[in-house]
């Protein structure tokens, strides 16, 4: 690397840890105590927009019900994706209010709208995102006893969805009846300078708590999410915008994304992939690749080719609902149909 490059390089890796200091978190120390007898958190339950996890923890999550009271005929959980929220479900639930399909979606730990502040932007184990997603999938199912059930993840919410499955209770397992994957990130299209990518895995090592905004990671560029808006300006218009992420919680999008091949591999239920043609983290040609090797014998893939990486909220967003409301009709059908 040329002297001058090298120079560069070096200017911006100090830069990156000056931009992170302001954005520190000590790990939380906690005294030394005389030994205590666990106590158990509470069971699990769905209340009125609000939600326990079996730790205890509580978080929000919002529903969109057939008008009119009517019973659903199915029920689709959404997980949403990096700094986003339930409410980007919105357009989907709006639309299937009229076709007595149920959605529910909850909001991440660790996203904007995690009530415990200082976790936002930080998983201290993807463990805990794959145990909150079974835990809500059985009290959804308490509400809708014996209903298909599908799962939707949305960007990392495609990573949650097809790491957890795996790890589902058996008779969450049993409900499902397919998964759908919207702008999956399979792949990075663009990889980190090498002195950048040495300096970002060593934080991950040493400092993992340390916070660091996409933007940092990105640079100059625009991370164009919608035809019309690019990701600082869709997040500034919302009150769930996280600035910052910690190393460590990036570094586990990276090992899920490595590993995505294989863990939706092991997936043998009906899959369905909504992919855009302009999404700015996975090239269409990834996505297709990845989808040639799934060993799932029923398996769709639809292109929008017009549409950036939030396709529930593109140009494109009713052909979108419109593809995927007949597959999971189809897919809802009782064997022998």
């Amino acid at each position: 690397m040329p002297v001058r490059n090298a120079a560069i390089q070096l200017f911006f890796a100090l830069g990156l840890l000056c931009n992170c200091s302001s954005h520190m978190q000590m790990p939380d120390i906690v005294p030394a105590t005389q030994a205590q007898t666990p106590v158990a958190p509470p069971p699990p339950r769905l209340g009125d927009g609000t939600w326990k996890s079996a730790d205890g923890e509580i978080f929000s999550y919002t529903k969109w019900l057939p008008e009119g009271g009517a019973e659903p005929e199915m029920v689709i959980i959404g997980v949403h994706g990096l700094s986003g929220a339930a409410e980007d479900y919105r357009p989907m639930g709006a639309h299937f209010e009229k076709t007595k399909k149920a959605v529910y979606s909850y909001e991440l730990r660790g996203q904007g709208k995690d009530p415990v502040e200082k976790r936002r932007g930080d998983i201290k184990s993807p463990d805990l995102w794959f145990a909150d997603l079974n835990t809500f999938i059985g009290l959804v199912r308490r509400e809708h006893p014996g209903k298909p059930l599908f799962l939707y993840g949305e960007s990392m919410g495609s990573l949650i969805v097809t790491h957890a499955q795996a790890k589902l209770a058996a008779d969450n397992r049993a409900a499902l009846r397919g998964i759908i994957l919207a702008s999956p990130i399979v792949a990075f299209k663009e990889k980190l300078p090498p002195l950048k990518n040495f300096i970002v895995h060593l934080l991950i090592k040493i400092t993992p708590w340390i916070k660091i905004s996409l933007g940092n990671l990105a640079g100059d560029e625009q991370i164009q999410v919608t035809t019309d808006t690019n990701h600082e300006e869709q997040m500034a218009e919302t009150a769930h915008f996280v600035s910052h992420f910690s190393f460590r919680l990036l570094g586990y999008l990276e090992e899920m994304i490595e590993d995505c091949q294989e863990a939706t591999s092991r997936i043998k239920l009906p899959l369905l992939i909504l992919y855009p043609g302009h999404d700015y983290f996975t090239d269409t040609s990834d996505v297709e690749t990845f989808f040639q090797k799934l060993q799932s014998t029923d398996k769709v893939k639809y292109l929008f080719a017009e549409s950036f990486h939030l396709l529930l909220h593109d140009k494109e967003s009713e052909s979108v609902l419109e593809k995927l409301s007949l597959w999971l009709e189809e897919k809802a059908k009782p064997a022998g149909e």
